[in-house]
Formats: C-alpha cells, structure tokens, sequence
C-alpha cells in the first residue's frame, strides 16, 4: 500500500511540470493574443490597411500589419507643368487644342466631386485651378483622385473618395469609423501619409 502511494506521488511529480508548463502557455498565449485581437477588431476602415513609402517598409513591416505601397503625389506635383503626361486621360489640365487634336476642355472639378453648397466656389473651376489651390482639402482630394486613377495608392478607391469629399463636402469633417472626426487636417495629414 505505501509503495502505491509512492508511485503515483511520482507519477504527479513527474506530470505536474509538464502540466505547469502547458498552463503558462496557455496564459501567455492568451495574454500576448488578447492586445492582438483587440487591435484587429478595433482597427479602423482605412487604417485597415497601413499606406507607406518603400522608405517606411521596414519599421511597418515589423509591427504585423498589412503593408501596401503608396506612391501618391502631392498636389503641387500634379499641377506642375512638366507632370502633365502623367495625368491619367479620364482628367485632363488644360484644354487641349492643336492639329489633328480633337478639341477637348480642361475637366472640371465639379465633373470628378459634387459641389453642393458647401463647396459652391470649386463649381467653375477646373481641376488645375484646385490642385493649385495650397493648402486645403480639396486639392488634396483632387490630388488622391489622380493618385488612385493612376494606381499609386492601393487602399484606397474611388469610392470610397468620393464618399470622404461627400461627408467632407457637407459637414467640414469625416468619420472614418464610429466615434473618430477627422477634421480638415486630420484628412490632410491622411493624404499626406500616401504620397512620397
């Protein structure tokens, strides 16, 4: 009987390690997975995906999100003469005359976002005129359109632009998740942030 005893208090002995062992995994595991967890049910729509230069990868990279390379243009880049080429063809600087050209006007703002009574004074103006407009949103939109046109900005679409200029455009802000404003130079610092 005291020889029974013995053995199955080494049995426990030997077991009881391994056991300690698997429960503080299991702790550390749940411990280290819960901020991951969190941060990926709280993170925000367009944050969703992190928008860097090539420069930027590698301390991106290394916090475990979703990296996509952007190589937007500011908007003083696309209203420089010598980038004109580069403009995609759906939007066009200036009109366009010449020999065997087919007259075309300068696209119009308005023709890309809705001007509505917030934005009444972008109406007549071409989207040069706004891209050459420093400072403000909206050459920054007119900016980030080219960018996604021209595929230089991955997360973000033409939707969903035009949905940022619709809130922007009416209430001088846009939320891009419950509980967040972002005010005129959040979005500026935003576009910013996909340009190189």
């Amino acid at each position: 009987m005291n020889t029974h005893n013995q053995e199955s208090r080494e049995d426990v002995a030997q077991t009881k390690p391994q056991l300690d062992r698997g429960r503080r995994r299991l702790v550390q595991g749940g411990i280290g997975a819960a901020p991951l967890l969190m941060t990926l049910v709280s993170r925000p729509v367009l944050g969703s995906v992190q928008c860097t230069s090539c420069s930027g990868y590698h301390s991106v990279a290394t916090s475990g999100q979703k990296v996509s390379y952007c190589s937007g243009h500011t908007p003083a880049w696309w209203a420089d003469p010598g980038n004109y080429a580069q403009w995609p063809g759906s939007i066009i600087p200036q009109d366009l005359t010449g020999l065997n050209v087919e007259t075309k006007p300068a696209t119009k703002f308005s023709e890309c976002f809705a001007c509505n009574s917030f934005a009444t004074s972008l109406a007549g103006k071409t989207y040069l005129e706004v891209l050459q407009q420093s400072g403000g949103a909206p050459s920054h939109f007119a900016a980030a359109l080219l960018n996604v046109r021209s595929g230089l900005v991955p997360p973000l679409t033409e939707n969903s632009l035009k949905v940022m200029w619709y809130e922007y455009s009416t209430t001088g802000q846009y939320c891009p998740t419950a509980g967040t404003v972002w005010t005129e130079l959040d979005i500026i610092k935003y576009f910013e942030s996909t340009t190189v």
